[in-house]
């Protein structure tokens, strides 16, 4: 997480985007069959709560969709993609 906070606040910084385009795919958890990065539930959750903050910060427009995910138990993959709207919840309820 440290690696990809510190990353994307300095491309974020440098190239001062109009949109961010984030494609909030859950193949990292660490029970996808494709994903080797080994997230939990939690982690992901986090991960989209800081991008999330972070542009509205930033005060950047956000498109948020979900993707990856490449798994056969239905359940496990819409626990990983929910993540993403209760982050939001939490980051606009405010």
């Amino acid at each position: 997480m440290a690696s990809l906070q510190h990353t994307l606040l300095l491309i974020l910084q440098r190239h001062q985007p109009q949109l961010i385009f984030y494609d909030a795919g859950v193949d990292v958890r660490q029970d996808n069959e494709l994903g080797l990065l080994a997230l939990t539930v939690q982690d992901i959750y986090q991960r989209y709560k800081w991008i999330l903050h972070l542009a509205t910060t930033m005060e950047i427009p956000i498109v948020c969709v979900s993707g990856g995910g490449y798994c056969r138990d239905i359940l496990q993959l819409v626990s990983g993609h929910s993540q993403l709207y209760f982050g939001a919840t939490e980051c606009f309820a405010n």
